[in-house]
């Protein structure tokens, strides 16, 4: 292949690494809005009307299920992360600018 092709290929997977990066970012935020939405429902059932523990367990399921897709982009986002370190070390060696192994 040539350089050309490793640099468009660089390029695309940095774009998609800054995409899944931010995804990453907005489920991490969403599972600690949902982790205290669901403390926040378990109170209210406690002290005030018990139909809040229905929404406690509607917000655990969400929760479990926020937390396996953030799991499932973590793992993506590290694949990505070592794809773009690969790409970067061939430009390098092919431009003859790399000094080690």
């Amino acid at each position: 292949m040539s350089t050309i092709d490793f640099q468009t290929k660089y390029e695309t997977t940095k774009n998609e690494s800054i995409h899944i990066h931010q995804r990453c970012n907005v489920l991490a935020m969403m599972r600690f809005l949902l982790f205290s939405l669901m403390i926040i429902f378990l109170l209210l059932g406690y002290f005030w009307i018990n139909g809040c523990y229905v929404l406690s367990g509607i917000s655990l399921v969400l929760f479990v299920i926020i937390v396996k897709k953030h799991s499932d982009y973590k793992k993506q986002d590290i694949y990505i992360q070592a794809l773009l370190q690969t790409y970067f070390k061939h430009l390098q060696r092919q431009k003859d600018e790399w000094k080690d192994f």
